[in-house]
């Protein structure tokens, strides 16, 4: 692509961006390489870097945090690692433009593309963790987390739908119900009709949104909004 017509090569461009040369550029090319053409893929590095990851983060919080219960610490670990969060620090190195790869048409596909930027991503950290150790692949971690590492007053807050989910079951009535509506745009990127229907309320509510998950947590929020509101909580 144009934006690395500068650089001699993967190496350089990896450099670059993150700080660091491979010293064996074999793992480089490992872990960039998807299944669909070879059997020297990047999975076994993303399994890798997935537990450095993981424990990077982990370690963070726990030095950062440690008035912070257990629950609060693991939720807050799952909000910074989840694939959602790598896929946008992945696409923001734009890692997915130095995958090898045959017949994927993950341009048109977003979900698929998401996915492959999270899996090359933690095959990036695996593959640096092999060519170096721990220490280093730590530093790259917290740099490349940072935006999502501040330090704040409160962590691991339950998400909109996990506490409407808990509400509803400490007055004893049944759990939220969803369901959802393609009403617009092309498969790879969809607008969608994500409904919510609880039992405390004679009627449903609705939301527009571009994935099933982020229309769900909306959807909810606006429910405990008006639960609030309300004064039944």
């Amino acid at each position: 692509t144009k934006a690395y017509n500068k650089f001699s090569n993967i190496s350089e461009i990896i450099n670059s961006k993150i700080n660091y040369r491979f010293k064996n550029n074999k793992l480089l090319l490992e872990c960039i390489t998807h299944k669909s053409l070879s059997n020297q893929n990047y999975e076994r590095m993303e399994f890798l870097g997935d537990a450095v990851i993981d424990l990077a983060i982990t370690s963070f919080l726990y030095k950062n945090y440690p008035k912070h219960k257990e629950s609060y610490l693991s939720r807050e670990k799952f909000k910074i690692v989840s694939k959602k969060t790598l896929a946008v620090i992945s696409q923001n190195l734009e890692l997915l433009d130095m995958l090898k790869f045959k017949n994927l048409n993950f341009k048109i596909d977003r979900s698929l593309s998401e996915s492959l930027s999270a899996n090359v991503l933690e095959a990036l950290i695996g593959a640096i963790y092999l060519d170096s150790n721990y220490d280093e692949c730590e530093r790259i971690i917290l740099s490349l987390f940072s935006d999502h590492l501040t330090i704040k007053k409160k962590i691991g807050e339950k998400d909109a739908k996990t506490q409407l989910i808990e509400y509803l079951a400490s007055i004893k009535e049944p759990p939220p119900k969803f369901y959802k509506e393609h009403v617009a745009g092309p498969p790879h990127k969809p607008i969608l009709k994500i409904t919510c229907e609880v039992s405390i309320f004679n009627k449903q509510f609705s939301v527009q949104s571009q994935t099933v998950q982020i229309g769900q947590q909306e959807v909810s929020r606006f429910i405990l909004d008006k639960i609030s509101n309300e004064k039944n909580i």
